[in-house]
């Protein structure tokens, strides 16, 4: 049977959903599309094989669908993990990607919410240096690290009372919202964040935490 290029075929292949936070993102035919000979010889070697084994699908669906489209912090484990999966012929249990990130980064963003806690509160940076060194998660010189932060800040105004409260708020639900294979978010907890940690998963408008809370 010959192969036609087309909206039809194109968008019924496993080869149109490959490309989030691209021009072709959506799976949508357009003229763009159409003009693409690379992207036709690709569909076309899929409609060869007849039927795209099961595994592969996985894999285009959980991993290379859902490649993180930024600098993510953990670049390039999420690449490399799609060259394993695809090597192994089996799609991974969890999709390191956007929304996933390692217990160890967010116990230092619980360190520099205390920080800013405590600037809120108007203590000295002393306070919560002292109370830092005592947790003892991290080897630094907090004493600098503070007064450091509190000369930043400079002098203290409603405005930028305001703009350090609301960041505090977004650093505090992306800690609960994130996760990794071996942390349930319910384990952070000294922020004492109200929210059902299931719930945000679910509540998530992007493709790969809809598919991670699914799964977790």
């Amino acid at each position: 049977m010959s192969f036609r290029w087309s909206k039809d075929t194109y968008e019924q292949s496993l080869s149109s959903r490959c490309w989030w936070f691209t021009p072709y993102d959506g799976g949508q035919w357009s003229d763009t599309i159409r003009a693409d000979d690379e992207l036709r010889q690709i569909v076309e070697m899929e409609t060869a094989l007849g039927s795209v084994p099961q595994w592969a699908q996985q894999i285009v669906e959980r991993s290379i669908r859902c490649a993180c489209p930024c600098g993510h912090y953990s670049f390039p484990q999420p690449y490399l993990e799609v060259l394993d999966a695809i090597g192994a012929q089996a799609a991974p249990d969890l999709v390191h990607s956007c929304f996933t990130v390692a217990r160890t980064r967010k116990r230092q963003a619980q360190d520099y919410a205390l920080c800013l806690d405590a600037w809120l509160a108007g203590a000295p940076p002393e306070a919560p240096a002292r109370e830092l060194a005592a947790l003892g998660y991290r080897q630094i010189d907090w004493h600098a690290a503070c007064a450091a932060l509190w000369q930043t800040l400079g002098e203290r105004t409603e405005v930028k009372e305001l703009l350090v409260a609301r960041m505090l708020q977004d650093v505090r639900w992306s800690i609960k919202f994130t996760f990794w294979d071996d942390d349930p978010a319910t384990a952070f907890g000294r922020d004492q964040y109200q929210g059902t940690v299931q719930m945000l998963r679910r509540q998530g408008t992007c493709r790969t935490c809809r598919f991670l809370g699914d799964e977790a």
